[in-house]
């Protein structure tokens, strides 16, 4: 029997479930990361992309994009979620 993590944003309109093991697990501290989350480090859970499957009924999960990079968020309640990037193609970051 496949193991899966759970997770949601805050206010639980967006969810997910993720295949276990991960393909890795990591602290990143770079200036991006804390001012997204408002942290001094985020600790970041990469999972291949259809290793990951987001539940999203009412359309609240919405991508902020940067240059080479976008990281996913909860509208109603601005809970970050996600991170997918150029440099990591077919990743899912959580």
């Amino acid at each position: 029997m496949q193991s899966r993590a759970h997770g949601s944003c805050l206010c639980g309109a967006v969810l997910f479930a993720a295949d276990l093991p991960p393909k890795w697990v990591a602290h990143c501290h770079c200036s991006r990361c804390q001012r997204a989350h408002g942290a001094a480090f985020v600790t970041w859970v990469g999972f291949g992309e259809c290793d990951v499957k987001v539940s999203d009924p009412q359309q609240s999960l919405g991508w902020y994009s940067q240059t080479e990079a976008s990281r996913g968020f909860c509208t109603r309640c601005g809970s970050p979620m996600f991170f997918r990037s150029l440099r990591y193609p077919g990743e899912l970051h959580v």
